[in-house]
């Protein structure tokens, strides 16, 4: 059994190279808990474990994308 949490951050000031909305990014935590065996794997992986509201993405001063809410999926991968 092994877990993993990552952080994931950018220290860019703007959301586009073209922008002037001056948003800052900021910080997101990730975590992923996996056990492989033999014949399987199980892994589970929450992204955005605070909930915290910050952007992911921009295009440009219209068109910014925020980051998803809280959210995971688990995985069962089986080999023969």
């Amino acid at each position: 059994m092994a877990d993993v949490i990552a952080l994931v951050f950018d220290f860019d000031d703007t959301l586009a190279p073209d922008s002037t909305s001056g948003f800052l990014q900021e910080m997101g935590v990730d975590a992923s808990v996996f056990y492989r065996a033999a014949r399987y794997d199980v892994q589970v992986n929450i992204q955005n474990v605070g909930n915290r509201r910050f952007y992911d993405a921009a295009q440009s001063d219209y068109q910014i994308y925020p980051a998803a809410p809280v959210n995971g999926t688990a995985t069962i991968r089986y080999r023969f």
